[in-house]
């Protein structure tokens, strides 16, 4: 596994999601990773167009790291739940 370092700058994000997929963080060729944490609520992540058929579960409370693909990642929520995300990219 490609391990990177999480030095760098950080842009910190805290997004409430609906059952509409709403983009947490765009595609970038410069980030080193993208930190995710699920505040509260039933939220799904995952990429442009599949997010909601596809998407991975982050439970309550879970965490998740992308340390390797430059994708922009989406969240939704159940239909007519909401969660909400925070986390930061490092660039």
């Amino acid at each position: 596994m490609d391990k990177k370092m999480a030095d760098g700058y950080r842009e910190h994000i805290r997004i409430v999601v609906g059952d509409v997929p709403t983009l947490l963080f765009t595609d970038d060729s410069g980030r080193h990773a993208v930190v995710m944490y699920n505040e509260g609520g039933n939220v799904q992540i995952g990429f442009s167009g599949t997010v909601a058929s596809k998407g991975m579960t982050l439970a309550d409370g879970q965490g998740f790291t992308d340390n390797y693909s430059k994708d922009g990642w989406w969240g939704v929520a159940s239909s007519g739940e909401s969660g909400t995300v925070s986390g930061f990219k490092v660039i």
